[in-house]
């Protein structure tokens, strides 16, 4: 949004007509409030500079170049744009129809380990390995936030009574403040939701504090599809089981999705999420000039990302009095 906005007051827009289209924005990831991006792609509909019309003998290289500098002088310091490129307006770039694997780190305080943060480590890792292949994640995501779903749902009476049912024992676990109602119903998942949440994770892997890391530890996971929270719920849940506060066997039963299991307390903030990479193989164009972005977003990431995050894990800290146990603190920082 801050982009577009910016194209506007820059009077980028060839005429009235593309300036009203701004479904011409596409981007191949969503951001979702309070996560990061280290980097993301972005296509927008056709942009000039105001002085130069459409017979400017602008190369298309050099005009790209020209538009990131313009469009970053006017951007705040928490949006950095990497590079632009100039591609055919024919060319297809949409999440529903371009492959791409994402990369998302979640970056938290390695305190939030406990003492031992070594043994610790070495049991986070095999947990994380249990979620990657291809898997139904049904419990590791929003119903309502599934838009193709819910349509399928206002179609059916006894897709209804199935998610009333669901939405009606998830609230009865909230209400309680999740102490007197297990995590495991006797719900079954939907067979219209498993094919809904059908994902595949293609790693997943704990990396220590770094030197510049500013004392933040990091669960890298890269999968071509995640659902809703789902990298949230991922992060909470297999931290928990480390606390000793989500049993495994239950982590077990969300991840075989037959039954509903209610992971809620377990969403980790989102304020520690990090959208790190897309790789777009079917995008030849995509590739140009991405060493040089690369180095770009590593220094936005180390310069602008990292103390942010850091910072608000300090008064996420302070907000929980200093109690740093998971699944006793994530519920109040949804």
């Amino acid at each position: 949004g801050e982009i577009m906005r910016t194209a506007d007051c820059l009077n980028l827009y060839p005429t009235e007509q593309d300036k009203s289209k701004l479904t011409r924005w596409v981007a191949l990831s969503r951001v979702d409030a309070g996560v990061s991006a280290r980097s993301f792609l972005l296509a927008t509909p056709p942009l000039l500079f105001a002085k130069e019309g459409a017979g400017s003998s602008v190369e298309p290289r050099d005009w790209a170049c020209r538009l990131t500098q313009l469009l970053s002088t006017a951007l705040p310091p928490s949006i950095c744009l990497h590079r632009a490129l100039a591609v055919p307006l024919e060319a297809e770039f949409h999440r529903s129809s371009v492959s791409a694997v994402r990369e998302y780190c979640y970056y938290f305080p390695v305190a939030l380990l406990g003492s031992d943060t070594q043994t610790a480590a070495s049991a986070l890792q095999p947990v994380l390995m249990r979620y990657c292949g291809e898997h139904c994640f049904a419990n590791f995501t929003e119903l309502k936030k599934l838009e193709n779903l819910k349509k399928q749902i206002q179609r059916s009476d006894e897709l209804q009574t199935w998610a009333s049912r669901l939405q009606t024992w998830r609230r009865s676990r909230r209400d309680c403040g999740y102490r007197d109602v297990e995590n495991i119903s006797s719900i079954p998942v939907h067979g219209t939701m498993r094919k809904a949440t059908c994902r595949r994770i293609l790693s997943a892997h704990f990396e220590a504090p770094a030197e510049n890391s500013l004392g933040l530890a990091c669960i890298r996971i890269k999968g071509d599809g995640f659902l809703y929270n789902m990298v949230r719920y991922v992060v909470g849940s297999a931290l928990a089981v480390v606390s000793g506060d989500l049993q495994l066997e239950v982590l077990d039963a969300a991840l075989k999705a037959e039954i509903a299991v209610d992971l809620a307390e377990h969403l980790a903030p989102a304020h520690g999420l990090v959208l790190f990479r897309q790789a777009v193989d079917a995008l030849p164009w995509a590739s140009k000039g991405s060493r040089g972005a690369a180095v770009a977003a590593n220094a936005f990431l180390r310069e602008e990302l990292l103390p942010e995050l850091s910072r608000s894990w300090a008064e996420w800290q302070t907000l929980r009095s200093g109690d740093l146990q998971p699944a006793r603190t994530w519920i109040a920082c949804k």
